[in-house]
């Protein structure tokens, strides 16, 4: 662990649930975003990533066994094949799912 280089990113959302239009969130890798800008699109992805539900409805959580090892987001985009794995978690009021932080999801 190297403190100086170490830390945390979170960030919330809401859904509206009023009728409206649903809105998703598309299938992403999370990255280290200050990192990607400031170093010309390298992807540096979290140890671990986390999903904390407050509330029981919505869709799920689906992490596909892919990784993205690609320094780029060119490179990322060419990647392709099938998967062998994967896994999906339902929302429920407190449960906190935790998943390799490279995987898509």
């Amino acid at each position: 662990f190297d403190a100086s280089r170490s830390g945390a990113e979170w960030w919330a959302q809401v859904r509206g649930g009023d009728g409206a239009r649903a809105e998703g969130i598309e299938f992403h890798w999370d990255v280290d975003e200050h990192q990607c800008d400031r170093a010309r699109g390298v992807h540096v992805h979290p140890h671990l990533s986390t999903v904390t539900y407050l509330s029981a409805h919505g869709a799920p959580t689906v992490v596909l066994d892919a990784r993205s090892r690609a320094s780029s987001p060119r490179a990322t985009a060419r990647l392709h094949g099938p998967l062998s794995a994967g896994a999906v978690s339902w929302p429920c009021v407190g449960k906190h799912f935790v998943f390799d932080g490279s995987l898509l999801h």
